[in-house]
């Protein structure tokens, strides 16, 4: 693995928060509303601790005598900086970024070996700048197949942007891009697109989930995909894991992986008919020559399921958020809004939003008759918009 320069606090900190289950529905957000002011710091333990329990102290201290949407901001923004800085102290002792990759490329790569596919001539290099005609592309991992080094004559391999390194999810990336490179060798137009992206996602799940643990992976996965509110581009992603869960409970992980090796010799288009096939139905070749059927892990399905079954839309204002854990069923709302010295304005709006926007509680003038919003606060499913 190549690469020069440095990284600093900011990637150190970005990696960790999204190792967390977060209230906040864009961790891009939080990053920006945050952190910015941490790349001066150092990638070390000590540094990200000190400047995120500084942050706590400078930014966050709710000086009002009412707390409206800017301080239940702040309150609720202070929990989860509180959340990383816990899970800063699980991972006290970091490896330096390129030594986790070199360590997560060589796993990854026997991964893909055990199942005869052979993906150790693939360079994987850490680049300041990606090259022409991709250079103002916004992203942090590219893969370059054959079709770029013929037309473009970028070299084959996947390349990571410095700027967007960070514990974790460089790795996730490198599975993540690994699984693309499988189609490199042939020449093709296809778009590496769709149904290959999910494929590039759960594998890459399953191959965080064994190095990191279970629940790193799943909040890698949900704090990346369910980002709130969501561009078009970025739910063509989670229509590729709704896509591949189908794949995944048909023919397993084995099965997945004879695809991909069946791709790695004939290109892409292996990738179309499995795709054309979801939509057609699973009769013929797709039911049996095409595929053997391999393992299906009990918590890979869990998780498939609860990805399947999340409530991407559960986002309300922090001041809704807020009130959300004082209301109770019967409560007056006047008297929740003077007990939490709540602004009464913004509180009756927020009361609302909780009506109107999500449908989780249930009012008749000042009294709430129905409140639904525990279970989805106990769950970490209701978050907030920053």
């Amino acid at each position: 693995m190549s690469s020069k320069g440095k990284v600093n606090g900011f990637n150190l900190i970005k990696g960790v928060s999204y190792t967390v289950a977060l209230s906040c529905c864009n961790i891009s957000s939080l990053h920006k509303y945050l952190f910015e002011d941490s790349h001066s710091i150092d990638y070390s333990f000590s540094a990200a601790v000190a400047f995120l329990k500084n942050k706590q102290k400078e930014k966050f201290a709710v000086e009002s005598n009412s707390i409206g949407q800017t301080e239940a901001k702040q309150l609720l923004i202070k929990r989860d900086v509180g959340k990383i800085l816990k899970k800063l102290h699980e991972y006290r002792f970091f490896l330096p970024i390129e030594e986790e990759l070199a360590k997560y490329e060589a796993f990854a790569k026997r991964f893909f070996k055990k199942y005869d596919i052979d993906l150790s001539n693939i360079p994987i290099r850490i680049v300041d700048e990606f090259p022409a005609p991709y250079s103002s592309v916004q992203a942090s991992a590219m893969n370059f197949d054959i079709f770029d080094q013929e037309e473009f004559n970028i070299p084959m391999g996947i390349s990571l942007h410095r700027e967007y390194l960070a514990p974790f999810v460089s790795a996730a990336k490198v599975s993540h891009e690994l699984v693309h490179s499988c189609f490199s060798n042939t020449y093709s137009h296809y778009l590496a697109r769709g149904l290959e992206e999910g494929f590039c996602d759960l594998i890459s799940f399953i191959l965080t989930a064994k190095m990191f643990g279970f629940k790193v992976s799943v909040n890698l996965m949900l704090n990346s995909r369910f980002i709130y509110p969501q561009t078009q581009f970025l739910t063509t992603y989670v229509e590729a894991i709704r896509q591949v869960s189908i794949v995944y409970r048909q023919v397993g992980l084995g099965g997945m992986m004879d695809i991909l090796r069946k791709g790695n010799r004939k290109g892409r288009v292996i990738m179309k008919e499995l795709e054309e096939a979801i939509f057609t139905g699973w009769e013929g070749k797709l039911a049996g020559e095409f595929v053997r059927k391999g393992d299906r892990n009990p918590n890979v399905l869990r998780f498939l399921d609860f990805f399947i079954a999340y409530p991407y839309s559960l986002v309300v204002s922090p001041l809704a958020y807020f009130l959300a854990e004082k209301i109770t069923v019967g409560a007056s709302i006047s008297e929740i809004i003077q007990t939490n010295r709540i602004d009464p304005f913004e509180g009756e709006e927020a009361v609302k939003e909780l009506q109107q926007r999500v449908f989780l509680v249930l009012t008749e003038g000042d009294r709430i008759i129905s409140d639904e919003t525990k279970l989805f606060l106990k769950l970490n499913l209701l978050r907030y918009e920053i």
